[in-house]
């Protein structure tokens, strides 16, 4: 199994995160890695060094989880995408698992530090 490990220093821009994310999703699927993993809460600096940094959680309906999965499908590529995620009233700290067909396999939730 070929994996790569997305190294990124994250914005506090959302969507400068998300064009660098989906941009090396890309690359990994295009030198047919299988699988890539992303860093802790990549959306954002990791807020919980910050005092009053707290970015918002996202759910599963974010737009997000449907562009990381069509870029999945259409590279033919895994990925393990971290996000700060939001599940009724808890927030998490959480590593989704998305297969090469683009589905939602697995996800680890880990109560947040912050």
């Amino acid at each position: 199994m070929k994996i790569a490990l997305a190294q990124m220093q994250m914005s506090k821009n959302w969507d400068e995160n998300v064009d660098k994310s989906l941009s090396l999703l890309r690359q990994a699927g295009q030198q047919k890695v299988d699988l890539i993993v992303y860093p802790e809460v990549q959306m954002s600096p990791f807020f919980a060094q910050y005092r009053h940094m707290d970015p918002n959680a996202i759910d599963i309906e974010n737009p997000i989880f449907t562009q990381f999965r069509e870029f999945c499908k259409q590279y033919q590529i895994m990925a393990c995408p971290n996000f700060y995620f939001r599940e009724e009233d808890k927030k998490y700290d959480a590593s989704f698992l998305i297969d090469k067909e683009g589905q939602i396999i697995g996800c680890q939730k880990m109560v947040h530090i912050a």
